[in-house]
Order: C-alpha cells, then structure tokens, then sequence
C-alpha cells in the first residue's frame, strides 16, 4: 500500500480472527511489512518468535479475548480462555 499511496496512504489496518491472527502475525514478522493497527479476535494463538508487541510491524497490537468463566458459575464467559494466554507486554513508543 505505501509503495503505491507513499505517504499520502491512507491507514492499514488488520482485523484478524481465531487462526486469521496467527497468520497475519507470521506476515507482520516480515520486514518491509508494516501496518499501523492489528486486531486479533478468539486467536489462535501468535508464532513463538512473537513475545512482545514490538516483535510485529504494527503500530499499535490490540488483542481481544473473552472473559474468564470461574468454575461453577452460570454468567456468560469462557472456561478455557485462559489456557492459551500469555501476558504481552506493550510496544514502546517509537
């Protein structure tokens, strides 16, 4: 996109779901790719070489998750969300 709108691209953005995000983190390892926002939606998970948010090309990394289901309640929530969830510390500014 910028080698074609230069600096008058408008912003590029990825919105990713469950093994989309795993897919979109392996393309955002890449050098020469770069995106300003990266959303990741009941992901699958991101490649191991991803440990912090500064490991992608992205401007900002906004993960989504469910809310933790404590055993034995009735409300809404996801028992096995936590199973997959490592804590990821925030890009620092560039």
């Amino acid at each position: 996109m910028s080698a074609v709108r230069g600096e008058g691209a408008p912003q590029l953005n990825i919105v990713a779901h469950s093994y989309g995000s795993t897919t979109a983190a392996v393309a955002l390892t890449q050098p020469g790719i770069k995106v300003d926002n990266f959303v990741t939606l009941g992901s699958a998970g991101l490649p191991d070489n991803v440990h912090t948010a500064a490991d992608l090309n992205a401007g900002h990394v906004y993960p989504g998750h469910a809310r933790d289901k404590i055993p034995g309640e009735t409300e809404s929530g996801d028992q096995r969300a936590w199973t997959g969830r490592e804590p990821c510390p925030p890009r620092e500014p560039d």
